[in-house]
């Protein structure tokens, strides 16, 4: 009993959620769905009750015309309400699919702002997967939780209910003890129903991770991107068969519940087949032994048949909310998660405004979320205003996580990271955030104008001469007057024919002037150049470290490309800062930087720049 009160209170405000966003975004969706109410609750008992006038007419007074009467009245009024039903289930249907737009507005906007810590937990993802599945329309076996199937399972449910209650009124005229009988018959086939509807969505909800690991394996097989690496390693009976795997596991759970379909579907039809048999049987002895005309007879087998009818509704629509109300809760579980970073700030701080800032890590270590080995270990270091820090280091010694860390896409383990000597969890996350940009690695060239990959979110506000002015400093002006379509120019042929695809170069020069726009204070270079040679790379980063001059700036990598311009140098090794101070103190402490420096030494020497 507690537990059927938990659910009917889930339930009741699930509809409220639901309803409170269709009352402020789509009225019309509740003034449809009384239309569907009302007519679908009608129709049945058009047919259920004037025909048994029409039957009593014609087996005893005759009267022609009370006949054409009867019928054609039935006929008009059936009309009627049919058309209203089929009008206003279309209306229903097409402003629930409507819905689909802010519900998936805000999952995305959910998935954009959450933290970023959940963007990489495994758990989380599953969260959202199972979380999406409210987002498809319409709803399925396979896929609980569309707003379409929410929407209609609520209206049929109440049909249900008001057409049971008709049916009770009628069947109750010639035998009340009857409605007994099939309030228990109807209940036992419905806790068989809900039964298998329950099992059958657990092993639905179990296939989460399956269906995820299937999305990526198709991300692979039909994503450009991954294109060469598939034809190149020959990747494709690979995939074939971890698809293959992929399907057989699902497969296995899909065969399950259709053995648990057709167990629970024949015992329900063998009761359904009992009942049929007592109705008939009873109401034949009704018509022989208490003269009850056929046009009662009639009246009372569909009045029966209605009432089951009805039961089953209520039953199976009921279940259909609750399966959805799982998606409904899982959607609005994601949704309103809240996240950490956004819930430290202090009232009252805020980040001073100007470019002099000074960082300060203070005895940071972290370490990943469900992970025993930290990946930064007591780190101590302070960046004063305007100065350019180089970070040095082999692949996986902690470097990307240290710019993590001070972005706050993590926050540490232990210490502290201090921004003008306060705790950077007490300012607003935002705008902690808005004094930094940042180009890591893996930066992404969208698939929008050469202009909207500069300005993104700013392009309503910039002008053509000033995103010109940035073009030029990044060395794209020249290109961007070659193109066709100029700054218009779709950087991509994913949407448009004419589009463009830039060279590596190219796009790596376009990640700098979309730092350059940002014009923040603080600027991160997190190894955006990798796949460049030390010269090139070098030439880019002395460019850039010229153009952000008065800024304090971070640069991040493997090699010494930095080395000869900053300030100073912080040598990263096994999540440890090992060494620090500007090139020639570390040449003279002749440690790891010294080795590094004397192994690179030939690639730039060679070209003949000066790293000293």
């Amino acid at each position: 009993m507690i537990t059927l009160f938990k659910i009917l209170k889930v339930s009741i405000s699930n509809i409220g959620y639901i309803t409170a966003i269709v009352w402020k975004t789509r009225k019309r969706l509740i003034l449809y769905s009384l239309l569907f109410i009302l007519s679908t609750t009608t129709a049945p008992f058009v047919i259920i009750i004037i025909p048994k006038f029409i039957i009593d007419e014609i087996t005893t007074l005759q009267r022609f015309d009370i006949i054409i009467k009867l019928a054609a009245l039935m006929i008009i009024v059936h009309l009627l309400v049919k058309n209203l039903q089929v009008y206003s289930k279309n209306f229903v249907s097409l402003n629930s699919k409507y819905m689909m737009i802010p519900l998936s507005i805000m999952f995305n906007t959910k998935n954009m702002e959450m933290d970023f810590e959940y963007t990489e937990d495994p758990d989380i993802l599953d969260e959202k997967q199972k979380a999406a599945s409210m987002l498809i329309n319409p709803g399925t076996e396979e896929n609980a939780g569309s707003i379409e199937g929410y929407t209609m399972a609520i209206n049929e449910t109440i049909v249900g209910i008001l057409q049971l209650l008709l049916s009770f009124f009628i069947i109750s005229t010639f035998n009340i003890y009857f409605i007994i009988f099939l309030f228990f018959v109807s209940l036992v086939n419905t806790i068989l129903g809900m039964h298998l509807k329950k099992v059958n969505y657990e092993l639905e909800l179990s296939t989460a991770s399956l269906k995820r690991k299937w999305d990526y394996l198709m991300e692979i097989a039909c994503n450009f991107a991954y294109g060469k690496l598939v034809r190149i390693f020959n990747l494709g009976n690979w995939i074939y068969k971890k698809g293959e795997d992929n399907c057989n596991k699902r497969f296995k759970i899909r065969k399950r519940m259709i053995k648990n379909t057709e167990k629970y579907t024949i015992l329900i039809e063998t009761i359904n087949i009992l009942k049929l048999l007592i109705t008939y049987g009873y109401l034949v002895l009704k018509v022989i032994n208490e003269n009850m005309s056929i046009g009662s007879f009639t009246m009372y087998l569909n009045a029966i048949s209605q009432f089951t009818a009805a039961f089953e509704k209520i039953s199976k629509n009921t279940v259909e909310i609750r399966k959805n109300d799982i998606g409904i809760s899982n959607y609005r579980n994601f949704i309103t998660k809240e996240g950490l970073m956004q819930k430290t700030a202090v009232d009252g701080i805020n980040v001073k405004e100007g470019i002099d800032h000074i960082i300060e890590f203070v005895d940071v270590s972290f370490k990943y979320p469900r992970q025993e080995n930290y990946i930064l270990k007591n780190i101590s270091l302070k960046i004063r205003a305007g100065e350019k820090l180089s970070i040095v280091g082999e692949n996986g010694d902690g470097k990307t996580t240290f710019v993590k860390l001070l972005l706050r896409l993590y926050d540490v383990s232990d210490g502290k990271i201090l921004l003008d000597g306060i705790d950077i969890r007490c300012y607003p996350y935002t705008e902690y955030l808005q004094i930094f940009t940042t180009i890591f690695q893996d930066f992404k060239v969208y698939a929008f104008t050469l202009y909207e990959n500069i300005a993104l979110s700013q392009i309503g506000s910039s002008t053509k001469k000033e995103l010109d002015r940035i073009l030029d400093l990044g060395g794209l002006l020249d290109k961007k007057r070659r193109l066709k379509y100029g700054g218009l120019t779709y950087m991509s042929r994913q949407f448009e024919e004419e589009g463009v695809i830039l060279s590596g170069g190219e796009q790596q020069k376009l990640a700098l002037c979309r730092a350059l726009f940002k014009n923040a204070p603080i600027v991160i270079l997190d190894e955006p150049t990798a796949s460049l040679s030390p010269l090139a790379e070098h030439e880019i980063y002395s460019k850039f470290s010229q153009m952000v001059k008065d800024k304090t700036a971070i640069f991040i990598s493997h090699r010494l490309s930095s080395s000869s311009f900053c300030d100073k140098i912080a040598v990263f090794s096994n999540g440890q800062i090992i060494e620090y101070g500007t090139h020639q103190e570390l040449i003279d402490l002749n440690g790891l930087y010294a080795e590094m420096y004397r192994l690179q030494a030939k690639y730039y020497v060679e070209k003949g720049m000066n790293v000293q």
